[in-house]
């Protein structure tokens, strides 16, 4: 198969896997320390997008002009992962929150990662993935929109991923975008 069949091939997923449904984002957050993290979020996002030294892509089209362009174009997962996390620290430091990384379907054509936020006076660490306690944490994930989608755990992991390997959290350690460490 040549290089041009590829392409077109990789185009055609592209396109018909943005067509699915997705699971509701938080649109009314009522919990104050939530809000001042999310509003770190919202300007983290603004900022990147308005990045002229980077051009943020987002979405399986994203990633297609990420892999082929390379430099200035940004935009897979961990990418958007490691600015929100970076982003999201000193309101995160304030609120007395934590924050760290999901990931689901290592490994995998499907890999995805995002930032998962959560109030350890509310949930402990070990517990996150306990199924009674999944809307007591919150996945912040602009991949797919280029926009800042909150999500309930439980909700996100109703995304349209075929998911070949569970979600586990991790940690995030990769700072090529920011160059430091938060």
């Amino acid at each position: 198969m040549n290089y041009f069949t590829k392409i077109l091939i990789l185009l055609l997923f592209a396109l018909l896997s943005g067509c699915s449904l997705s699971p509701p984002t938080m649109t009314n957050i009522s919990n104050n320390k939530l809000l001042e993290i999310q509003a770190a979020y919202i300007s983290t996002i603004k900022q990147a997008n308005l990045d002229s030294q980077k051009r943020w892509q987002h979405g399986r089209l994203g990633n297609i002009t990420v892999n082929l362009e390379g430099k200035p174009y940004v935009g897979l997962c961990y990418h958007w992962q490691e600015i929100v996390y970076v982003g999201i620290q000193k309101s995160i430091k304030s609120t007395g929150w934590r924050a760290t990384g999901i990931a689901i379907n290592e490994g995998t054509f499907m890999e995805h990662h995002a930032v998962l936020v959560y109030d350890p006076a509310r949930l402990a660490f070990n517990q996150i993935f306990n199924k009674k306690n999944n809307m007591k944490s919150y996945v912040f994930d602009p991949w797919k929109s280029g926009k800042p989608q909150v999500y309930t755990l439980k909700n996100w992991l109703l995304l349209p991923f075929s998911t070949e390997n569970q979600a586990r959290l991790t940690k995030i350690e990769n700072f090529t975008l920011t160059g430091h460490k938060p």
